[in-house]
């Protein structure tokens, strides 16, 4: 089974996507958007409960050039957030410094 979905680039090199993508998958590959190229990826942490998984990729060349999402502070129970996503999917073009990886599994 092929599947591509976004995920996002933090600080340590890692990337951040859903659990419910790679949960069935032993192999994994990631690109940046608008490139073909291909990297290996391995899943270092998956959190099914919160729907989180996080990647870890070794290659030097898939981080040239990437920027990473500062995530901010936790917030309190009950504070009011602000969420964003495209449950029905979503193509894109962005000029945002945030790097945006497209997983393959």
């Amino acid at each position: 089974m092929h599947v591509c979905v976004v995920g996002f680039v933090i600080p340590g090199r890692r990337i951040v996507t859903n659990a419910h993508v790679i949960a069935d998958h032993t192999f994994v590959l990631v690109r940046k958007h608008g490139s073909p190229t291909k990297y290996k990826a391995e899943v270092q942490a998956v959190g099914h409960e919160c729907d989180l998984a996080l990647l870890k990729v070794d290659s030097e060349e898939f981080w040239d050039g990437m920027n990473s999402l500062e995530l901010g502070d936790i917030p309190f129970l009950q504070e009011a957030v602000a969420v964003v996503g495209y449950p029905q999917g979503i193509n894109f073009e962005t000029n945002s410094p945030i790097s945006f990886a497209v997983l393959c599994a």
